[in-house]
């Protein structure tokens, strides 16, 4: 009768690590989805696109207002 309850918590303790190791290969799952680069960018292609069109933009003028001064000074 004594061992009886041990067996018992061995199976309680067997099944505790399985749920444990199902909730760890759940969450490595969820991190790996969390950081794949290809889904995210899939996901969010409209957004990037805007903002690479913004920053081209942003550094077109910076660079025509650098060079400029100095092309409108030598045609005079």
């Amino acid at each position: 009768m004594s061992e009886r309850p041990g067996y018992e918590l061995e199976l309680k303790a067997a099944e505790e690590r399985r749920l444990l190791h199902e909730s760890l290969a759940e969450l490595k799952e969820r991190v790996r989805e969390s950081i794949d680069l290809k889904a995210t960018v899939g996901r969010h292609v409209l957004l990037l696109s805007g903002i690479a069109g913004l920053a081209a933009l942003g550094l077109g003028y910076g660079i025509g207002a650098i060079v400029a001064p100095n092309f409108t000074t030598k045609l005079n």
